[in-house]
């Protein structure tokens, strides 16, 4: 704060007023924030109180200059001839009148400035009003986030739980799969080769694993609906070595075989363990047939071959 500092003497008292000066509330009005009520409210605090400080220093001053001047007047009645008491209080004075203008000129400031600031008030009570209300949104909706959280947390023990049966339920089918596995026919468990050896290693994660569960299972789905067909070397039955023979599936569950320059037929179908292979003596010129009509070089007719154990088939 810029003070204007004056000393009244008068004989032996001295008297030291202060008051804002006229830049102070000029000041004030630049280094006021906007939407800062508690600065707003010191300053108003500061004016009031130095403006009682400046009515109380006044007065003070203005007794000390009423008692200077009687006694000086008392002091000139009893001087010798050719002094006046007058002459020893107009320096008391003339700083008087000066003192006194510029009070009345800051007192004049601050009613102009008072306004200003008063008016700030409805804004700033505006302002807390709405911190307040978003206050209290940003309550309710850290209260519903809070819930939310809970509710979250509490899916995802579920989500875990549930997780662990389907990994053990998948680890079943995985474990069940590679059981079945040698029991399905060979030209497509020789397809599948790569997708078991993944399903079998126990680093990959449960996803993966389950991937690779649903596509064995596609593809077996797949072979199931079809009639594949063409050559293909096996390990038949009395067979040390295998064989280059003529082929056609009839989906999962039967196979004929033919190996051509011995006129010897074969039917296949899951074993107890593993895909089997049975001789079927005569059955030649059945499947040699039935081959042919697979692969387009005879009209479509009805061919009866024999199955497993006697079986009779009508493909």
């Amino acid at each position: 704060m810029a003070d204007l500092r004056s000393v009244l003497r008068c004989g032996n008292v001295a008297i030291e007023c202060s008051a804002p000066s006229r830049v102070y509330a000029l000041q004030m009005r630049r280094c006021i924030p906007a939407g800062d009520q508690s600065r707003i409210h010191r300053y108003l605090m500061e004016y009031r109180w130095g403006n009682r400080l400046l009515l109380a220093a006044e007065r003070l001053w203005i007794w000390s200059v009423g008692w200077g001047l009687v006694t000086t007047i008392s002091a000139a009645e009893s001087s010798p001839a050719g002094h006046t008491g007058l002459d020893s209080v107009r320096p008391a004075a003339a700083a008087w009148v000066r003192v006194r203008s510029e009070m009345v000129a800051a007192e004049a400031e601050w009613a102009r400035e008072k306004t200003w600031l008063l008016s700030w008030a409805p804004v700033l009570e505006a302002r807390a009003a709405q911190l307040e209300n978003r206050t209290q949104l940003l309550e309710v909706q850290q209260a519903r986030a809070e819930s939310g959280l809970a509710e979250l947390r509490e899916s995802a023990v579920g989500l875990q739980k549930a997780l662990a049966a389907e990994e053990t339920a998948l680890l079943a089918a995985v474990g069940e799969l590679q059981r079945l596995s040698p029991r399905l026919p060979p030209r497509l468990g020789e397809s599948l080769t790569q997708a078991f050896t993944s399903l079998g290693e126990q680093q990959r994660p449960a996803a993966e694993r389950l991937q690779f569960a649903v596509n064995v299972l596609a593809r077996a789905l797949q072979f199931n609906r079809e009639i594949v067909g063409g050559e293909e070397k096996l390990l038949l039955a009395g067979e040390s070595a295998p064989c280059l023979v003529e082929v056609v599936y009839l989906g999962l569950s039967r196979a004929y075989a033919l190996d051509r320059p011995k006129r010897r037929a074969f039917v296949g179908a899951p074993g107890r363990a593993a895909w089997e292979w049975q001789l079927l003596p005569g059955a030649a010129d059945a499947v040699d047939r039935l081959i042919a009509v697979q692969r387009g070089e005879r009209d479509p007719e009805f061919v009866r071959v024999p199955g497993p154990r006697g079986e009779g088939a009508t493909p």
